[in-house]
């Protein structure tokens, strides 16, 4: 019976040390993911927000925005028929405009930089 004592601790010890280690890993893989979420959202606002800078100043130089828009994108913007009469380019599905590449973006971003400041005046 000592023996059999002596073998049932050292099992509980091994599966104590395993269920310690499984845990560990869990923890570190979720602190690992947190970060890693964490740094793509900080990543994520700081593309929005220069995105924004370069819509507000009506940005003209192009690789500005190619740095931020990567290929395959498509941007969404509401479509006024009477703001875009002379812009060509963009897919028109109802009140929305599909861009999908940087020259139709900085383009709508030229149009509507106009729009403002016929506004203002």
């Amino acid at each position: 019976t000592r023996l059999r004592k002596k073998a049932y601790v050292e099992e509980l010890k091994r599966t104590l040390t395993e269920l310690v280690a499984q845990r560990d890993a869990a923890d570190l893989e979720k602190r690992q993911t947190a970060q890693r979420e964490l740094e793509q959202r900080e990543v994520r606002f700081r593309v929005i927000e220069e995105f924004l800078k370069l819509r507000g100043r009506n940005e003209t130089v192009f690789p500005r925005w190619a740095a931020i828009l990567e290929d395959g994108f498509v941007l969404t913007v509401p479509y006024v028929p009477s703001l875009y009469k002379n812009t060509t380019g963009g897919e028109v599905v109802g009140f929305e405009q599909k861009l999908n590449s940087v020259e139709l973006v900085m383009a709508e971003s030229t149009v509507f930089s106009d729009f403002l400041q016929s506004s203002r005046g």
